[in-house]
C-alpha cells in the first residue's frame, strides 16, 4: 500500500508543478532597464521577481 501512497503524492506534486509552469507561460511583466544605472537595474529585477512570485502563488489557488 505504501507504493501507491507514494505514487499519489508524486502525482499531486506533478499536477501542482504543471499548474505553476502553465501560469508562467506568456508575458510576466513589462520592465524598463537603463544600462549603467544600477538602481534601475535592481528595481527591474525586483519587479520581475515580484511578478513571478504572484504568478506562482496564483497557480496554487484553487
Amino acid at each position: 500500500m505504501t507504493e501507491f501512497e507514494g505514487l499519489d503524492k508524486l502525482t499531486r506534486q506533478l499536477e501542482e508543478a504543471s499548474r505553476v509552469f502553465q501560469s508562467l507561460g506568456g508575458e510576466l511583466a513589462h520592465v524598463t532597464v537603463v544600462p549603467g544605472e544600477k538602481a534601475r537595474v535592481q528595481a527591474a529585477i525586483q519587479q520581475v521577481e515580484a511578478a513571478i512570485d504572484q504568478k506562482v502563488s496564483n497557480a496554487f489557488e484553487i
